[in-house]
């Protein structure tokens, strides 16, 4: 990966992160465990959340949030970037496939509680398999503009939430860039608009979960299904945490 792309893929994380951050202040969105820009696969960077609760059902809500994250990382790369790349394609196809299935399926949209179509596949969240299918033109017409303005207006917040926040975004670009792997202490201080490695971080962190920050050791994490780059399965070894500074010293 090149300097330019790095630096293209923290932005794209960091879109991904400070919207999910500010969301889930409300309970809008599962909290973020860690981001990434350490290559995984096809993925040139990972955003990490991980539900508090197990979940069986979805509200509206929570899905117009989910589809507002996603597409925090196309948002990022046109305000910071001023350009748009493949590395979205992913999010925009599970933004779609959500805002397809809140439509057809769950009838979450101004058609009301009406099915245009049929489910093929098992994939939830995601709308794999879904088959759309209307009695006319028209109708075909009017729930592909349901799904367009879903998509579009998330994305107008999520550009909202990103301008309005420059500076945390300059950041944790920055916090990225330097440690490649930030978790959940990191981006407390960043989002209180602190050093990614002031200790305070740390000392809250610690008070929250009553547990020391693990250094390295093999750590099992709860499954993860998710189509984007949003969260993944990770078991493997934790990298040995950047060391946390004073305030004096940052």
């Amino acid at each position: 990966m090149t300097e330019d792309e790095k630096r293209e893929t923290a932005y794209h994380e960091a879109g991904h992160a400070v919207i999910a951050r500010l969301l889930a202040a409300n309970g809008g969105a599962d909290p973020v465990h860690k981001v990434t820009i350490i290559p995984r696969g096809r993925a040139l960077g990972l955003t990490v959340q991980l539900p508090e609760k197990e979940r069986h059902s979805y509200d509206m809500h929570y899905l117009k949030n989910r589809i507002t994250i996603l597409m925090g990382g196309r948002a990022a790369e046109e305000i910071f970037c001023n350009k748009r790349t493949a590395g979205a394609s992913n999010d925009i196809m599970v933004a779609t496939n959500t805002a397809k299935s809140m439509v057809c399926e769950w009838g979450m949209s101004k058609l009301g509680p009406v099915a245009f179509g049929r489910r093929g596949g098992s994939q939830y969240l995601s709308g794999g398999g879904f088959q759309i299918e209307t009695a006319s033109e028209k109708m075909a017409e009017a729930v592909e503009n349901e799904i367009s303005e879903i998509i579009n207006k998330e994305y107008e917040h999520a550009m909202h939430f990103l301008k309005e926040n420059r500076d945390i975004m300059e950041a944790m670009t920055q916090a990225l860039m330097e440690a490649e792997t930030i978790e959940e202490w990191h981006i407390d201080n960043l989002m209180a608009r602190r050093h990614y490695l002031d200790a305070q971080g740390l000392t809250e962190y610690e008070i929250r979960y009553n547990k020391k920050f693990p250094g390295p050791q093999f750590v099992e994490e709860p499954d993860i299904v998710e189509g984007a780059d949003l969260a993944i399965n990770l078991s493997d070894k934790k990298p040995e945490p950047p060391q946390a500074i004073t305030p004096a010293t940052a």
